[in-house]
């Protein structure tokens, strides 16, 4: 049952701070044009955008790019939608204003946690973490690169005889392919680049429906526009990219309990870590950072202890929480989305299934040919449960797509 907005949520044709963790406040009941313009409006709450911007960024620049963004991300799908993003964007701006009010004298405070190209590069992050999902899990598609057998289902992708594009594309190179898909897109968004000959445009065009096995990406690459970074200056440009491509890349499940080792040593290297794994009292650091220690010495600090830059982990950290932050919210809401994730899933393990009978019957034939011709008889017996392992592997990991 959908939810109705509660007294002061956000109406049609206003732009009202969104609070994602109150009762109403579901991005999925408003039109996308309003949630651009609380987008638009986040950023300037930051000072991030328009005059006296520390970035030369307008607020035109800004609202055409979260448009085009906007455009990008697959309405098809249940969850992965810019709703999803803009939910997500929500609450890292809530995180972000908790961190700056916490520091010591605030966002003015000399050595603030978060300075201004950071909160701009975790926003944008925000924003783009899903841009362009195909749907499905990075185990889905790392399990069922092979090329597959003819689809029962419709699936053009399995059709034409090929795995997934994206699978291609990207994963030679990394696990984390649906990640890799959301950086560089946005990476060429950002640099007005454009979208470029994306692998998507035969295979991952197909027509997408909730109750369909077939899932697909937007198949329109976007139109080339002025790069938001392009009027930053160059070392600013390539930091604020570097960040955002952190804070995506960190959105991959399976980097959970790597980020989470991170955070603990970070924690004690500030002297601010309290309790241990096993949920046992431990005291602040032994040498806690002086007041004195200068903004180098403390990132030195940190660079030696957990192996990496304090902003990179700080700026993963919150794009992580913010983007498994649903069971935070109102439980209607939580539900709601909930119930999304789950068709969304529902048509994967359609996909799998299919995969998996098209292998098995592949298979099979194989094996007849091979007894017809006096190869032997062993091939048919063992090979059906390989395709169902492949399938099950993706299954089984079914939200590791982020």
């Amino acid at each position: 049952m959908p939810l109705e907005a509660a007294p002061g949520a956000p109406v049609a044709g206003t732009t009202p701070c969104f609070r994602p963790f109150d009762a109403g406040y579901d991005a999925k009941l408003l039109p996308k044009p309003q949630l651009e313009a609380m987008v638009v409006d986040t950023f300037r709450s930051f000072n991030l955008v328009g005059s006296g911007s520390p970035f030369n960024i307008s607020t035109e620049a800004l609202a055409h790019f979260v448009a085009e963004l906007r455009s990008m991300y697959n309405d098809r799908l249940d969850f992965h939608n810019f709703h999803h993003a803009f939910t997500v964007f929500a609450v890292t701006a809530e995180i972000v204003r908790e961190v700056l009010a916490a520091a010591p004298g605030g966002a003015q405070h000399q050595h603030p946690p978060l300075r201004p190209i950071h909160v701009l590069a975790i926003l944008l992050a925000a924003l783009c973490h899903d841009v362009d999902h195909p749907g499905l899990s990075n185990a889905f598609l790392n399990s069922t690169r092979a090329p597959p057998p003819s689809s029962s289902s419709g699936d053009t992708a399995a059709a034409a005889g090929g795995p997934h594009p994206l699978a291609v594309r990207y994963g030679d190179a990394t696990a984390s392919v649906v990640e890799a898909h959301h950086v560089e897109l946005t990476t060429r968004l950002l640099s007005a680049e454009g979208g470029g000959e994306w692998p998507r445009a035969a295979a991952a065009a197909a027509a997408t429906t909730t109750a369909g096995a077939t899932v697909a990406t937007s198949g329109a690459p976007p139109s080339p526009s002025e790069g938001l970074l392009n009027c930053m200056k160059g070392l600013d440009a390539a930091y604020t990219m570097e960040l955002v491509t952190h804070a995506v890349m960190g959105t991959d499940l399976a980097v959970h309990k790597q980020l989470s080792e991170k955070l603990q040593m970070l924690g004690e290297v500030l002297g601010l870590s309290r309790a241990g794994a096993g949920g046992s009292e431990q005291t602040p650091a032994e040498t806690p950072a002086p007041s004195e220690e200068t903004a180098e010495e403390l990132a030195a600090r940190v660079k030696a202890t957990v192996g990496e830059d304090f902003h990179h982990v700080v700026v993963q950290a919150v794009m992580h929480a913010a983007d498994l932050s649903n069971p935070t919210m109102h439980f209607d809401t939580c539900a709601a989305w909930s119930l999304r994730l789950t068709a969304e899933f529902a048509a994967q393990a359609r996909r799998e299934a299919d995969w998996k009978e098209g292998t098995a019957r592949e298979e099979t034939a194989a094996a007849g040919t091979a007894t017809g011709s006096g190869g032997g008889y062993a091939a048919g017996g063992v090979g059906g449960g390989g395709g169902g392992g492949s399938a099950g592997g993706g299954g089984g990991r079914g939200g590791g797509g982020g």
